[in-house]
């Protein structure tokens, strides 16, 4: 194995614990998938692809994902060292609380096109059953779903983005994603444009933007806090995050694909620090 890459920016990055994660990265030039056992101090590149990595997400201890864009997979059965390809619709756009359950947006996306559906998988990403998502049409743009475990999911649902603003609001599902209830926007900005929604089962989570800033949840996403000096509006873009049991998060960002940082807390995102950067 060698090092990370530092020509290839990093896209996603997933934990499943604080010690080990992985990291898709990659852009025109070509992709890679890293592994970590340091908390994300440093990298190690266990396999290099001809397309950029677009995401990564654990499904359990062993089982880990990876997401191309135009729905191609790559799927691990040992932590991510090594990897072959998969057939899984959705992976994308999934989060795993196990090896056998998953929880996709399955589009369609775009607004306008009606609202938007989700997934769900029961027997590892071979077959997944789509239903109606709860977002009201004008919140139909887009949507980002988190699902810690086999019953507990959050779901945030997106509106068109115009000059900077985009309307959002987040429901909970204690059913794994069959039925949900309005959670609301509840100190969510209407500024900035979600990437995505990472929320533990003990509650603590986050939404992290770009030109907006990291909101931050400790109530299972009843109310939100931005993190305006930690991630700075229209000057830190965020890329991926992750939260974990006991108040443990990850953050990454970058100013473009320069600059990139990864961002760790161990208090429920009270305080943070930089445990990599990417030149």
């Amino acid at each position: 194995m060698t090092a990370v890459p530092a020509d290839l920016p990093p896209n996603s990055v997933a934990f499943r614990d604080v010690h080990h994660g992985a990291l898709a990265s990659g852009d025109t030039r070509g992709g890679a998938i890293s592994l970590t056992g340091d908390g994300g101090r440093t990298w190690r590149v266990v396999l290099r692809t001809k397309r950029p990595v677009a995401s990564v997400a654990y499904a359990g201890v062993r089982i880990v994902w990876a997401g191309f864009d135009r729905g191609r997979s790559l799927r691990s059965s040992d932590g991510g060292l090594t990897w072959h390809p998969a057939t899984a619709r959705f992976v994308a756009r999934a989060s795993f609380p196990d090896e056998r359950r998953g929880l996709a947006v399955a589009g369609p996306f775009g607004g306008g096109s009606g609202p938007l559906r989700i997934a769900i998988t029961e027997d590892g990403g071979r077959t997944w059953h789509v239903r109606a998502g709860p977002c009201p049409l004008p919140l139909s743009f887009n949507a980002f779903v988190s699902r810690p475990t086999a019953s507990l999911a959050w779901l945030l649902c997106v509106g068109q983005g115009g000059a900077g603003n985009e309307g959002k609001a987040v429901y909970r599902s204690r059913d794994g994603g069959r039925t949900w209830h309005a959670l609301g926007q509840n100190g969510l900005s209407s500024y900035g444009y979600p990437v995505g929604v990472s929320i533990a089962a003990d509650g603590f989570g986050l939404v992290w933007e770009t030109r907006g800033t990291l909101f931050v949840t400790r109530d299972g996403g009843r109310t939100w806090r931005g993190q305006a000096s930690i991630v700075r509006p229209e000057i830190d873009f965020g890329r991926s995050a992750v939260t974990l049991p006991g108040g443990v998060g990850y953050e990454l960002d970058g100013r473009g694909n320069s600059r990139i940082r990864l961002l760790a807390t161990r208090d429920a995102g009270r305080t943070w620090h930089v445990v990599h950067r990417w030149p």
